[in-house]
């Protein structure tokens, strides 16, 4: 005959020990969540402070990049506006804009892709041959031979095409690999 009592008892210990087992497997699940959650919120932190300050950097590349495009567009246009700057003024300030853009962007590769860093180095390239375009000869064209003039004016057109048509398309793909990265699309 089947003794109830013992099996109560029994089945009794064996329910206070699952009961137990299952209250120190949550307990520790539960730990494991906590370590969890907090470990997934410093990384959320640390990754939260690099896209900002990515943002940063792309913010000030593109702004050094777009003043000197502006200033070196000013510099070797072929239509000059009453009332602009000497040519010899815009030379100055086109180079100071090329000299901030060419030693800041260097310094910051670490944040771009190979792409950028690429596009980046391409466009500083353009822009140095365009600048060498358009200081190889004198700006006093009156200083010069019939024959210089004229390769002066050939080496200017050449930095007018690069800056107004090359230049450009490089600076357009730079433009949407940074709004790739900042989720701008």
């Amino acid at each position: 005959m089947i003794d109830w009592q013992s099996l109560l008892e029994t089945l009794g210990i064996f329910g206070i020990i699952a009961f137990m087992i299952k209250k120190i497997f949550q307990n520790w699940m539960n730990k494991d969540v906590e370590k969890f959650k907090h470990e997934l919120k410093q990384e959320q932190i640390k990754y939260s402070k690099l896209y900002d300050k990515r943002a940063e950097v792309i913010e000030k590349v593109y702004e050094l990049l777009e003043d000197f495009n502006q200033k070196m567009s000013s510099l070797v246009s072929p239509l000059q506006m009453a009332g602009d700057l000497p040519p010899k003024e815009k030379l100055k300030i086109a180079g100071q804009a090329g000299e901030k853009f060419s030693k800041y962007y260097p310094k910051k590769k670490i944040y771009f892709s190979e792409k950028i860093n690429e596009l980046l180095e391409k466009i500083n390239k353009q822009f140095r041959e365009a600048w060498i375009d358009i200081t190889m000869y004198p700006q006093d064209t009156k200083l010069l031979d019939r024959t210089s003039q004229k390769e002066k004016w050939e080496y200017w057109k050449k930095a007018w095409k690069s800056v107004s048509e090359e230049i450009p398309l490089v600076q357009k793909e730079i433009a949407e690999e940074f709004r790739k990265i900042l989720g701008a699309n």
